[in-house]
């Protein structure tokens, strides 16, 4: 099995470029259905506006949809995949970064971490991860665009730049460690699908 991942920051235009992409490809795509979950958006909308419990809760259900939606693939397929639990490991580290003022919510979100690292001993090993690097800016007026209910409001210019941050520091070491292929590219202004394959191939 085959398994190539993408990654970058919310909005930075992974959904909108990965079937076309996968068509190029001949490899089967598989998106995150986050604007057919409820309960993701329910989950979400708790994730921004409430505290500890609420984003553990959030990050917990994220990582097992992920670790789930590649459950039972073809052992001879060959897939191409919105996100995976590299971007997991991303959004902990970030979470895990805002020092909470107990040790018991400090202890929540290694539970959290925890988890992450259980689901990751029974993960596919991704062959390659693409990441669409854009500017915190970029992704911020993408998102805005897109108009997702409850993400707008509640998602800061100063989080996604937070978040760009932990994907330059976090995807590199993970990437190495799991033995994946790292693949950046510049995509505040996209790039020709045939250079992309290229760089993938």
């Amino acid at each position: 099995m085959r398994i190539i991942c993408v990654e970058g920051n919310i909005g930075a235009g992974k959904s909108t470029m990965l079937p076309a992409l996968a068509l190029a490809l001949g490899a089967e795509y598989i998106l995150e259905p986050v604007d057919s979950d409820g309960e993701f958006r329910r989950l979400l909308t708790a994730f921004l506006e409430g505290g500890v419990d609420e984003r553990n809760d959030f990050q917990m259900y994220m990582t097992n949809q992920r670790a789930d939606m590649l459950v039972d693939l073809d052992p001879d397929g060959f897939y191409l995949i919105e996100r995976s639990l590299l971007s997991d490991l991303v959004f902990t580290h970030a979470t895990m970064s805002q020092y909470e003022s107990t040790p018991e919510e400090a202890a929540r979100h290694m539970d959290c971490y925890k988890h992450l690292i259980a689901r990751l001993n029974d993960y596919p090993v991704m062959d390659k991860c693409l990441y669409l690097k854009t500017t915190p800016e970029v992704a911020y007026e993408r998102m805005v665009g897109r108009g997702r209910a409850g993400e707008v409001e509640g998602t800061s210019l100063e989080y996604m730049q937070d978040i760009s941050s932990f994907h330059d520091a976090v995807l590199p070491q993970a990437c190495r460690k799991a033995g994946t292929k790292l693949v950046t590219v510049d995509w505040d202004n996209g790039m020709p699908m045939h250079e992309l394959i290229k760089l993938l191939s």
